[in-house]
């Protein structure tokens, strides 16, 4: 038995981590919704309807925000795992810390809801946000970093601009996190950048692939 194939023989394969991660994305992103929901006093008041949709405005941001943020982790996951075909105990519990980090994503943006505006909530938001983006970043370095987890090898140029990719989200978390020191209502809307840059990586990335080909 070669080296190799004695590695191959020790690795697991990635299906109950993807089955585990589909699950735990659709049940936070479904999670979000219940954030939406009527102060009770201001229904039993006969507040009219208008008043309370509007004023519900601030939490329809943060679902909107919340739900596109786990959209793209989503994405980024299943690309990642396009490329990586099998995994070791490491890469599983990074893929555990991953997970308990997505999963805690509702809570966090209901907190932001509760009290919006406050440097605290947003900070606990922003680093919810930075811990996610630091488990891609080891997910994908670990894996393609003098490892056999993908089913053939990958072009550095390829690997550069994912590990680019991935250092984006707690990039941008560490701004936020700046950001909610000195103006913490307004913190929050810097991780909308986070799928624009993503998508200008992506585009560049496949751009340069073409033209190689």
């Amino acid at each position: 038995m070669t080296k190799i194939q004695a590695e191959h023989h020790h690795h697991l394969s990635t299906n109950r981590i993807e089955a585990l991660s589909d699950g735990i994305f659709a049940f936070a992103m479904t999670l979000l919704v219940l954030d939406l929901q009527f102060p009770d006093a201001a229904v039993a008041s006969g507040t009219p309807l208008s008043a309370l949709l509007f004023g519900q405005v601030p939490r329809f941001f943060n679902f909107l925000l919340s739900f596109v943020l786990l959209a793209v982790f989503w994405v980024i996951h299943n690309q990642q795992f396009h490329h990586i075909k099998r995994s070791d105990k490491t890469l599983l519990w990074i893929n555990i810390g991953l997970l308990a980090a997505i999963v805690l994503i509702p809570f966090s943006a209901s907190l932001e809801g509760d009290f919006e505006g406050q440097m605290l909530a947003e900070l606990f938001f922003a680093g919810n946000i930075f811990l996610i983006g630091l488990f891609f970043l080891l997910n994908w370095a670990y894996a393609v970093k003098g490892k056999s987890f993908t089913e053939q090898p990958l072009e550095e140029d390829f690997i550069n601009a994912s590990l680019l990719a991935s250092m984006t989200i707690p990039a941008i978390a560490l701004l936020a996190m700046a950001g909610a020191l000195v103006f913490p209502r307004h913190s929050a809307n810097l991780f909308l950048l986070i799928p624009l840059i993503m998508s200008a990586i992506s585009w560049r990335t496949k751009r340069r692939r073409e033209q190689k080909a």
